[in-house]
């Protein structure tokens, strides 16, 4: 594998020699691209500078990564390019952005943003079997887990809820962490399911 030193600095791209069989929506003005990038300027990227230019430059510059992103050597890469580009140049009216990626789902399952929440919970409560728990069974540590977020919850929860950081304790930091998540179907998994990901996460799955 070459260094990174010997990597050229400078790359030409042209827009004309990457593939194109779509139409263009009408907001979108199609201009020829013949750009030298050089990576040593993307530090002076400003996300925030394109956002106050308003929704049709950054819709502009979103269908620009859709196309670009048909190119990727990635297979889901460009499929996702592809459900980007479906809804920038289809009907604006129809669904919303986060239906049309797949972020959430159709059949009214949990969108990204609840299984973002619930993966946070989950490493929250492993990294403390791990730790305060390590000495115990899976069982055991999953029934120690519960029971300490519930007291936590009943006792000092209602107290502590507004606070500007978690408790210094490694346990009440934790519950804290976890009961912020306000997660729909409780704020802890049931007791065999915690049980299986503590047991899972001991044996390296």
């Amino acid at each position: 594998m070459r260094d990174h030193d010997e990597l050229p600095l400078l790359t030409t791209i042209r827009s004309d020699d990457l593939l194109d069989d779509t139409t263009a929506p009408t907001w979108h003005r199609v201009e020829p691209v013949e750009t030298v990038v050089c990576s040593r300027t993307f530090a002076q990227d400003d996300p925030e500078a394109l956002r106050s230019r308003g929704p049709v430059a950054v819709a502009s510059a979103l269908l620009l990564l859709a196309k670009w992103g048909r190119h990727a050597p990635w297979q889901s890469v460009r499929e996702a390019a592809a459900l980007l580009e479906r809804y920038l140049t289809g009907d604006l009216r129809g669904e919303d952005l986060d239906a049309a990626l797949g972020l959430r789902r159709r059949d009214g399952g949990p969108d990204l943003a609840l299984q973002a929440r619930r993966a946070e919970r989950d490493q929250l409560l492993l990294k403390l079997a791990r730790t305060a728990f390590a000495d115990l069974g899976p069982w055991a540590a999953a029934a120690a887990i519960r029971k300490a977020i519930t007291d936590y919850e009943v006792r000092r929860w209602g107290r502590e809820r507004h606070r500007p950081a978690a408790p210094a304790d490694q346990i009440a930091a934790t519950a804290w962490r976890v009961l912020r998540l306000k997660l729909p179907q409780g704020a802890v998994p049931r007791q065999d399911d915690l049980a299986r990901m503590i047991r899972e996460d001991r044996e390296g799955r």
